[in-house]
């Protein structure tokens, strides 16, 4: 019995309970995919554009990231064609300037940490279970909330496990 965080470019979770199996999340970026990686860097991009409209101050982290994109209009113009990957290859820099105190990275990190807890209290039964985190950003966004379990290997392990079982298999 346990619960799975995996957190990469996208993001599920999931529990074991007695046999039975419970996956939430996994909707993809344009529906869900809370705290993963792309929705880290869609976040960000949202909060830039409430720092253009004046709302918030902006953050060195923010501030270089509009520059890197052409400001407004760049953002708007990357966000046309931005697939999750390129959403999700800003995740490592937010994640290191949050926790080096970057006010923009920081609420974008608080955001996610929120959403994670909300699912594995949504899956938690009375009697909590241990939480394995799994992805890419799995370990670097991982919470001291309930017990860890470590994983018994790989993504592609575990791939190939459900492969070889039968009854995953739809008939």
């Amino acid at each position: 019995d346990g619960i799975v965080a995996a957190i990469g470019t996208g993001s599920v979770f999931a529990r074991q309970l007695k046999g039975e199996i419970r996956a939430i999340g996994g909707w993809g970026l344009r529906l869900g995919d809370e705290a993963s990686g792309a929705w880290i860097g869609r976040v960000m991009l949202s909060r830039i554009t409430r720092i253009f409209d004046g709302y918030v101050a902006p953050s060195p982290l923010s501030a270089q990231i509009a520059g890197e994109l052409g400001g407004a209009p760049g953002i708007v113009q990357f966000s046309l064609g931005a697939r999750p990957a390129d959403y999700a290859a800003f995740a490592p820099r937010i994640l290191a300037a949050a926790r080096q105190g970057d006010t923009a990275a920081a609420h974008v990190l608080t955001e996610a940490e929120a959403e994670i807890r909300a699912a594995i209290v949504h899956l938690q039964p009375q009697d909590p279970v241990p939480v394995t985190w799994l992805g890419g950003l799995g370990e670097a966004l991982a919470l001291d909330d309930w017990p860890r379990r470590a994983p018994l290997g790989t993504a592609l392990d575990g791939a190939l496990a459900m492969a070889m079982d039968e009854a995953t298999w739809n008939d």
